[in-house]
């Protein structure tokens, strides 16, 4: 990992490609001179929460490839008249050696486990609602959160809240301890906790944030509610805790369909992609969408 003052010609080494990886790098990695090499972008969200939409916006139009991390940010390109040819979904992946069912999904206990971010777009308030509401339901209801900040004060005593925990624990005694993952986010880019959740056997309680689609198919999968809206969140959670074989069935069949989700077959398609790109380059020149100026 190279870290550089500035993305500045003087201080980016000379290369055959190079990508932008949020919207605040697109613009000076277009800027860079052609020597860096042929400009992409990797956008893995919609990134309106972190800047004006017209600026987002123009960052999507300039001419450099673009590597899109799920289906919804795809058909977002081609709503905001980026051409398809500029695109590449390419979705994210897991390492299915570390992130793996090791607690069968009908011996769990009843346990959901739930991201904590104070992101207000992350939906926290939203998901401790669902659980509240889900609590009155059944009192034997346990829940555990995890993230990165202190203990949220508004989260109720009976809510276990762990701070970082080594990926190990989460793995082990979060995903394969609990029997069902909730999601509250409003949007999401691809969310990976819910992916994790799934392959580590949890049956999945989602808002439809854009994100999950890649993987949690409505019924199928996971059960979906509108984001913003806790009380269809709840409703979809007790749906789940009350329905034992529902449960189960969402769980195993999330599994199979996540185990498709691999880092090795992520990798092969950008690596076909970026020679694919060089291939046209050789062939058109400069006239080819991504090829510096």
């Amino acid at each position: 990992m190279l870290y550089v003052p500035a993305l500045k010609a003087r201080y980016v080494p000379d290369g055959d490609a190079i990508f932008a990886t949020a919207w605040r790098t697109a613009e000076p990695v277009y800027a860079l001179p052609r020597t860096k090499g042929a400009k992409f972008y990797l956008i893995q969200h919609y990134e309106t929460w972190d800047g004006a939409a017209d600026r987002v916006d123009a960052t999507w139009r300039l001419p450099m490839r673009k590597v899109v991390i799920a289906r919804w940010l795809y058909d977002k390109g081609l709503e905001l008249g980026v051409p398809a040819s500029e695109m590449r979904h390419i979705p994210n992946g897991l390492d299915h050696d570390r992130y793996r069912l090791m607690v069968p999904v009908d011996s769990r206990p009843k346990r959901v486990a739930m991201l904590y971010n104070p992101a207000p777009w992350k939906g926290a308030p939203d998901g401790i609602k669902a659980l509240e509401l889900a609590k009155e339901h059944h009192p034997d209801l346990r829940a555990v959160l995890f993230g990165t900040s202190p203990r949220p004060t508004e989260l109720p005593s009976w809510m276990e809240y762990l701070r970082n925990p080594p990926q190990d624990d989460l793995i082990r005694d979060v995903y394969n301890g609990s029997s069902v993952y909730l999601c509250p986010s409003w949007t999401e880019g691809w969310h990976l906790p819910a992916a994790e959740a799934m392959a580590c056997g949890c049956a999945v309680v989602s808002t439809d944030n854009g994100g999950i689609r890649d993987y949690a198919m409505d019924g199928e999968t996971a059960v979906l509610a509108p984001p913003r809206e806790p009380e269809a969140l709840a409703s979809k959670l007790i749906q789940v805790l009350e329905d034992d074989a529902l449960r189960c069935r969402l769980a195993r069949a999330g599994c199979d369909a996540i185990a498709g989700f691999r880092w090795d077959r992520s990798t092969d398609l950008l690596e076909a992609w970026l020679v694919d790109c060089e291939r046209l380059r050789r062939v058109c020149g400069s006239r080819i969408i991504g090829q510096p100026r």
